[in-house]
């Protein structure tokens, strides 16, 4: 609306102008839809074809513009001829930079196969025995933001956007921070980091396993934590030197 492509947003009424922009929003969603339901469709019978969102956005737009460039002609008369389609490049660009922004810094996706959003459903399994008579170690904690976390009661970080959330023992919290700070603060032996959005601490991890074929990091309790496909191999080895190899 703001760039106005076709020139006419002095020549209408506002109101007409702002509801022909979100008749064409409402459609382009529409036709991603319904491109995405083909997509899955297909997806059944080529479970490894690729998809890339500047493809699919390049299909909805098209449809969409030739759709708005009748909608206009037909709404504000012979005196106004939008050619939104001849502008469809240049409308591309400026979908793609925003859809990017969404999805980089907006859009959370579920990358794990079961989300462990529940830190307790895990804990149930750890073993945290106390032996009588023995002196209390030290407890170490991590500084995410300004506040302290007992790294005994840590079952996994989660990057997300500007944050980091904490799943511990007692519950999980949420502050502002960035992994590779908190994750400065820690050692080999303290944990693995399995994505570049998630780090699992030692003592909650059962072993590796896969969920749909992808790899995951499996914690007691049996939740699952994703694990990168270009981390495999360091995961792996992290797991031999400190689990006792892959299991």
């Amino acid at each position: 609306m703001a760039a106005d492509p076709v020139a006419v947003s002095d020549r209408v009424p506002r109101a007409a102008y702002f509801s022909a922009w979100v008749f064409g929003l409402g459609s382009y969603f529409g036709s991603q839809f319904l491109l995405m339901l083909g997509v899955a469709a297909l997806r059944r019978s080529l479970p490894r074809m690729p998809v890339y969102w500047p493809v699919v956005s390049f299909f909805a737009l098209g449809p969409t513009l030739l759709l708005l460039d009748h909608v206009l002609r037909r709404g504000l008369g012979s005196s106004i001829s939008p050619q939104l389609l001849s502008n469809i490049f240049y409308l591309l660009i400026i979908a793609a930079v925003f859809e990017t922004i969404f999805m980089r810094f907006v859009f959370i996706p579920d990358e794990g196969p079961e989300h462990p959003r529940d830190p307790e459903d895990a804990l149930d399994a750890l073993d945290t025995p106390d032996t009588p008579g023995a002196p209390a170690p030290e407890r170490r904690v991590l500084h995410i933001g300004a506040h302290p976390v007992p790294l005994d009661e840590l079952i996994y970080l989660e990057a997300r956007q500007h944050h980091v959330c904490a799943a511990l023992a007692s519950g999980s919290l949420t502050l502002r921070s960035r992994l590779a700070d908190v994750l400065a603060q820690t050692a080999p032996e303290d944990g693995v980091q399995t994505h570049r959005s998630w780090w699992v601490a030692r003592r909650a991890i059962e072993g590796l396993g896969h969920h749909g074929g992808k790899p995951v990091v499996l914690l007691k309790g049996g939740v699952a934590v994703p694990v990168a496909r270009g981390r495999l191999d360091e995961v792996e080895r992290w797991c031999a030197g400190h689990l006792g190899g892959p299991q």
